[in-house]
């Protein structure tokens, strides 16, 4: 088997009892991007690579670059403390840091972390030492640092790198595989970071407003077969109510086959969000009012209202009634 193969080292994962599955299929892709940088886009893995402490001012240097998953470091021949810190932990026999970059001899390790913890062992007639203090004591080591998902809270220990920032380095990279990597980091909460500011303060106002728009007009239009859950589905780009039949009663494991709401295309602005239906596959008899939402078998209706024209109706009557008009018109006819 081929060593650095990122397919088979990933592979080796999937039903490995005891382990952790996303930390170390994270790891296994994020060493098989970072060598797919160095040798397709080497500015970026340059940029990667400085994170970590390893100053490279031209790209020929990229060559000299080793990375490895998983490498062994023996302990405590290696040890450079004169005492030989003397190890109970059956664990510390050998320590294999997540990630090893060589630029020189000496190299840098990385740990990785997603929703762990450091790891901490014990000592004899001393404190507990965590992973970063036992790989400072391997000999030969040039840095350690970590890599992590969240904010790593040790004392005079600066090297810390955390995976928002890998998604910072590589968001605007054009490439199908990095930026397959990036929606993955960013699905698992490690992309971009938001931070609220003074005109987010009036998002409570704002979702209030737009769940009393929807329910007024809904109870307008008089839809007589159908309801709207009462507990509406928030998420980043969707705010809305599931429709249930109303003799239905709602479960929250129950699948409903329509949902009613707001979406904000993640290729637009929040000014070009719209109020619109999704529907599990339509019948033949209204389908071409639909077009294909996702590959999960959902719809979503045609005719749409966009955000922008109900605000530029500064009434609330005349806002409820191009909303009701649209329910009536459009939504009806396909419930």
């Amino acid at each position: 088997m081929n060593k650095n193969c990122f397919f088979s080292n990933a592979f080796k994962y999937v039903e490995q009892e005891g382990s952790s599955p996303l930390e170390n299929f994270l790891t296994e892709s994020f060493v098989f991007v970072l060598k797919y940088l160095i040798d397709r886009f080497p500015c970026d893995a340059i940029s990667i690579l400085n994170l970590f402490g390893i100053k490279i001012t031209d790209t020929s240097q990229l060559k000299v670059i080793k990375l490895e998953t998983q490498k062994t470091f023996y302990a405590p021949h290696d040890f450079c403390d004169e005492n030989k810190i003397p190890i109970e932990d059956k664990r510390m026999k050998d320590a294999r840091p997540d990630i090893v970059i060589y630029q020189s001899k000496k190299p840098t390790v990385i740990e990785v972390k997603v929703e762990a913890c450091l790891n901490s062992y014990k000592l004899k007639d001393r404190a507990p030492i965590d992973q970063i203090d036992f790989y400072e004591n391997i000999k030969g080591i040039k840095a350690v640092y970590t890599l992590s998902k969240h904010f790593i809270d040790k004392n005079n220990f600066s090297n810390k790198v955390r995976w928002f920032q890998i998604y910072e380095k590589l968001n605007n990279n054009k490439s199908f595989v990095v930026k397959e990597f990036c929606n993955f980091l960013s699905e698992n909460n490690m992309g971009e970071r938001k931070m609220i500011r003074e005109k987010d303060i009036d998002v409570l106002n704002t979702v209030d407003a737009l769940t009393s728009l929807i329910k007024n007009a809904w109870e307008r239009t008089n839809i007589k077969k159908m309801k709207l859950n009462l507990s509406p589905c928030i998420t980043s780009r969707e705010f809305g109510y599931y429709l249930m039949r109303k003799e239905e009663r709602a479960s929250a494991t129950k699948e409903y086959p329509h949902f009613i709401g707001i979406n904000i295309s993640e290729k637009e602005d929040y000014k070009d969000a719209i109020l619109y239906l999704i529907n599990t596959i339509p019948s033949k008899k209204i389908i071409d009012k639909f077009e294909e939402f996702d590959d999960n078998g959902w719809y979503v209706l045609k005719e749409v209202i966009k955000l922008k024209d109900l605000v530029k109706l500064k009434d609330i009557d005349k806002q409820e009634k191009k909303l009701a008009d649209w329910l009536k018109n459009n939504v009806v006819p396909v419930l």
